[in-house]
């Protein structure tokens, strides 16, 4: 594997490196997101979706040859108003798991690795958009231009503090919670088939045409895309993904109550198993005008067709469409309880006028929710 070093001073080294070795690994593994006083998570994922996700650069800070962080981007090219753009998106900022919160906030030495860091991924990434050339190619997209760009939960105090020092903040998304004890199939329901594929890239590609960083791959939706119809017209769809954390974290008593009893409840450990909490991410979704009543039951039949009680759906707080679901009822019981937690998009621009920034920060952005879990 060929390393290459960005950036070095005394001990601490910033390298690019093409797969993640196994001090990157146990740190991403090992990653508990949130902030103290809110929801805390280890994402049990985290390894599988390192190798899916291709092509992934990790960019280790080491200092004496261990550890101290890690940051890795994701290569892709995004799309708004059908304009390419070749863009990286931040996939994870995953310290040494011996970097605590409580210990980057308290304690002096770990402060000062902690600005050290800022300073060298800043140089790091400077020199990576000067240099880096992108793997992936498109004939419309200009290669002058770069955009780096990254989710960060609100309550997340320590990713904010990270990003700020390198990328600015342009909009907000909400994750709006669903579940359902006893989800059922609806014969209107059926994931895509080959014979529709073309038809949703279409419709697909004209619903989020306004949007900022829509992405599309269409491997991926004969795979997890599903889609309410009724007499051969698609009402409904939606992008459903299963999701396993583990909750280190919750707050208040509710959170006692959902952690420490609900596994062990009858019926209500549907919702989450001793050190596991599997979802559905949804995301990538439609609806025609007036027919909002049915996400709920396209929701209900996913969740019945793939054996899973719960789902979040991931969505810019000012798109149409996160008016329209979070007006909706039936949405469930941890709906009631977790309502529209909030995120931002922090973006990076290169060699972008204000004029051609400024349209990324008008447009709804498209959010992800396969990136965010």
């Amino acid at each position: 594997m060929k390393q290459t070093i960005l950036f070095q001073l005394k001990s601490l080294t910033l390298t690019h490196e093409p797969e993640a070795l196994p001090d990157v690994k146990e740190a991403i593994a090992k990653t508990i997101l949130g902030n103290p006083g809110g929801i805390q998570y280890r994402q049990r994922d985290a390894l599988k979706k390192v190798k899916e996700i291709k092509p992934l650069h990790f960019f280790p800070l080491r200092k004496n040859g261990k550890l101290l962080l890690v940051m890795a981007l994701a290569e892709r090219i995004t799309y708004n108003e059908n304009r390419a753009y070749y863009t990286y998106y931040v996939r994870y900022v995953s310290f040494n798991p011996a970097f605590t919160v409580k210990s980057l906030t308290h304690s002096n030495s770990s402060q000062s690795l902690y600005r050290i860091g800022n300073s060298f991924m800043k140089e790091g990434m400077k020199k990576h958009a000067e240099n880096f050339a992108f793997t992936l190619k498109d004939s419309n997209a200009d290669a002058s231009k770069k955009i780096y760009y990254a989710y960060v939960e609100e309550s997340n105090i320590r990713s904010l503090n990270f990003t700020e020092f390198f990328f600015e903040k342009i909009r907000d998304f909400t994750i709006i919670t669903y579940s359902n004890l006893f989800p059922h199939p609806d014969r209107r329901v059926l994931k895509i088939q080959v014979s529709d594929l073309d038809r949703m890239t279409r419709i697909l590609e004209n619903e989020y045409l306004h949007h900022s960083f829509f992405f599309l791959e269409k491997e991926k939706l004969l795979s997890d895309y599903y889609v309410l119809k009724e007499n051969d017209e698609i009402l409904t769809g939606v992008q459903a993904r299963i999701t396993n954390w583990k909750i280190e974290e919750l707050p208040g008593i509710t959170g006692k109550i959902i952690k420490n009893i609900l596994p062990y409840v009858p019926l209500l450990s549907r919702f989450i198993k001793p050190g596991r909490f599997t979802f559905l991410t949804f995301d990538t979704m439609y609806c025609t005008n007036g027919n909002e009543h049915l996400i709920p039951l396209l929701f209900r039949a996913v969740c019945a067709i793939l054996n899973v009680y719960a789902g979040m759906i991931y969505i810019d707080s000012k798109d149409p469409l996160c008016a329209r679901i979070r007006n909706l009822r039936n949405m469930g019981f941890l709906n009631r309880v977790y309502k529209n937690a909030k995120g931002v998009l922090v973006t990076r621009f290169v060699n972008f006028t204000d004029k051609e920034k400024q349209e990324f920060i008008d447009h709804p952005v498209y959010i992800s929710g396969y990136d965010l879990t």
